[in-house]
């Protein structure tokens, strides 16, 4: 017994459901940015805006970085040859920037524990706490 109408009505449940979730995303992306305060651009001597402004530059250069650098080399997948390059190097994107991103993530956060240690160390008062 064949079900293709189902596994179709499937696939278009999730290419609908993808488009939703895309599109809320950037809808409420643009929200944000444009209710923004303005007025909190420094919070506790910390420039938060710098560091949002920064941090969605490197997610574009990390973006277009891995994209121009992707492999474009088919793919054999059960004996199914894939050639298209744009989205082999789509694909490529974004597994690297995912990689890349956490572990620039994993490292700021050695960094910024061991920093916060070596000050604990130096005050005399060795914690435990994190």
């Amino acid at each position: 017994m064949k079900n293709e109408w189902m596994i179709d009505g499937l696939f278009w449940l999730l290419y609908i459901m993808l488009a939703l979730t895309v599109v809320l995303t950037l809808v409420s992306v643009v929200r944000a940015w444009i209710n923004r305060d303005k007025t909190a651009d420094v919070q506790n001597r910390i420039p938060v805006a710098r560091i949002r402004y920064v941090a969605i530059a490197v997610l574009v250069v990390c973006l277009l970085l891995t994209y121009v650098f992707g492999s474009s080399s088919p793919l054999n997948i059960n004996g199914v040859l894939f050639t298209d390059t744009f989205w082999l190097k789509l694909s490529d994107m974004f597994l690297n920037t995912a990689f890349f991103l956490i572990v620039v993530a994993a490292i700021i956060l050695l960094v910024n524990s061991g920093y916060r240690w070596l000050m604990l160390l130096k005050k005399g008062k060795p914690s435990t706490k994190g």
